[in-house]
């Protein structure tokens, strides 16, 4: 990801997001799935799992670069895919896939 100064340029000049710039590009795309993690919501020290209105954020750079990723998928969706056919979700998995994962 880049920073760009000013909104206009991104939607100018969006090319940072190549993912959803590829998609947007081909004809045959019809769905986008964007799965993160849910240590992309600040921590709140609680034994219950977080819903998606959590707030974003923690104090990592792991977990911001999911914040991020959750934030530039809602903007594309919202605004260049808005009028489009192709249809974009997130997930957010815990370390439940797949085994020999400790963490």
């Amino acid at each position: 990801m880049a920073a760009q100064p000013l909104v206009r340029l991104s939607y100018d000049n969006p090319v940072q997001v190549n993912l959803f710039e590829a998609a947007r590009a081909c004809d045959s795309v019809e769905v986008i799935l964007i799965v993160t993690t849910d240590k992309c919501c600040e921590n709140q020290d609680w034994h219950w799992g977080y819903r998606e209105s959590e707030r974003l954020g923690r104090h990592d750079p792991y977990s911001s670069s999911k914040a991020c990723s959750e934030l530039i998928t809602s903007a594309y969706r919202n605004s260049f895919l808005a009028s489009s056919k192709i249809k974009v979700a997130t997930a957010r998995a815990g370390s439940v896939i797949g085994g020999g994962d400790w963490a």
